[in-house]
């Protein structure tokens, strides 16, 4: 028989073509032994490792020298839900799934009773338990610029201090004691503490002895006001200095002055004890003109108040759940809104509760699940977005034509809103109009 052409690989990789002997001649040679033949394949396999394992270092020296020689080594692994920056200003990872344009103002936590004026926001931070009961870290007032964007720290405060309020061009701040509340005065820019005003804490009602019932609240004008649950006060937001003062009907948990300056808005517990209470005075003469009995409201907590230019805004916890709800300046008397169907959340009904607040022009309603503006006269809505399941929404404020809140988790944020929100097609007036806010 003739010969037969093979091409075979060598072991450096490359083909060779021998002429091999007749097939037959093949046969005849002998067959090594299996152990060789394993013994020589695992040598082959041994090698073939080697050099993968070469080359994939050779890759790796060429990386590395890249990134050393351009001075920039690759970011470490960013958690989910992290933050791409904690400069003001700076996009926050989770703010990019809102429909509204959002960003990180600060990363500071434990944000509470934020407040507005057209230049300036106002904000408390610091860990204080509810009703203050064991609060051990210091509070400190924070002052933000929308302009700079620029933050500034004041110097701490008690540990137990509630709400910050402005009024007449001032900023306020209240300080929760052993046995008094202390309203303190702090310079609008660099937030250092001036004059001081000493109220006693009521005995009128056990829960505020147990939960410090302490309200403040700043309004358009020279309405500065402030309650130990028992009595209220008025002050010159200039001096701190007392004008007037009156003992209201039923405990006040929470104060909300009319945008007018006529009338004053104050809610706690029903005293025939059922639900909650909402009460008008006239800020003359410190007389009850209207009360409404919010039945629906739990008693363990204040309803919450947003005073328009002719009602007020209510909203408070019926269970899991919550509601707002609109009452007439004329009596108090309910207005009729489109309901939210039984069982499913909205605007203004939704599990966990619903925050309200007028400022800038609009009313601010968040929840959690859903963020929306609506005009205070008729609660019709301007504009609403979906908010992401993880996502809740604290104190908050508008100014310019933002709405400035805190969110848990990341601290406070500054939301573009639509120019919807404003009814005109404006951007906000950036007038303070500010609710009450209850400790």
């Amino acid at each position: 028989m003739g010969t037969m052409t093979i091409t075979r690989r060598s072991e450096a990789g490359e083909d060779v073509v021998a002429a091999d002997p007749a097939p037959q001649a093949l046969l005849d040679q002998p067959v090594p032994p299996a152990e060789v033949l394993i013994k020589e394949a695992r040598r082959r396999q041994r090698r073939r490792w080697a050099f993968v394992a070469g080359v994939l270092g050779l890759v790796g020296g060429l990386v590395t020298g890249v990134a050393v020689s351009s001075g920039s080594p690759p970011p470490p692994p960013r958690s989910p839900h992290a933050s791409s920056a904690s400069t003001p200003g700076a996009p926050v990872d989770s703010l990019s799934t809102l429909p509204w344009p959002a960003q990180a103002v600060a990363s500071t936590l434990g944000v509470r009773s934020i407040v507005a004026t057209t230049g300036n926001l106002y904000w408390l931070t610091g860990k204080a338990p509810t009703g203050c009961r064991g609060a051990s870290t210091a509070t400190v007032p924070v002052r933000f610029d929308p302009i700079t964007r620029a933050t500034s720290r004041g110097a701490p405060l008690a540990a137990c201090t509630e709400a910050i309020a402005v009024a007449g061009g001032s900023v306020w701040a209240l300080e929760v004691t052993g046995t008094s509340l202390v309203v303190a005065s702090l310079d609008p820019r660099t937030l250092a503490v001036g004059q001081s005003e000493t109220f006693p804490q009521t005995t009128r009602d056990p829960a505020c002895a147990l939960q410090a019932c302490a309200a403040l609240a700043g309004g358009p004008g020279r309405d500065l006001w402030v309650s130990n649950g028992g009595e209220v006060w008025r002050l010159d937001p200039a001096s701190g200095a007392v004008e007037s003062s009156f003992v209201p009907v039923s405990t006040v948990a929470a104060l909300a002055p009319g945008l007018t300056g006529e009338v004053l808005y104050t809610s706690g517990a029903d005293p025939t004890g059922g639900g909650a209470a909402v009460d008008e005075y006239a800020v003359a003469s410190g007389t009850l003109v209207g009360r409404a009995t919010l039945t629906q409201c739990l008693q363990s907590g204040p309803a919450q108040l947003a005073a328009g230019s002719s009602d007020v805004w209510v909203s408070c916890r019926t269970g899991m759940a919550g509601t707002a709800s609109e009452l007439s300046r004329t009596g108090l008397a309910a207005v009729s809104h489109p309901v939210t169907p039984t069982g499913s959340n909205g605007p203004f009904f939704h599990m966990m509760g619903v925050t309200v607040e007028t400022s800038d022009g609009p009313l601010w309603l968040s929840s959690a699940g859903d963020l929306a503006c609506a005009d205070p006269a008729t609660g019709t809505l301007l504009a609403k977005e979906t908010l992401p399941a993880s996502f809740t929404f604290g104190a908050h404020a508008a100014t310019g034509g933002h709405l400035y809140a805190a969110v848990a988790n990341t601290g406070v944020v500054s939301v573009s809103a639509p120019v919807a929100c404003f009814g005109n097609g404006a951007q906000g007036t950036g007038s303070p109009r500010v609710a009450g806010v209850s400790g």
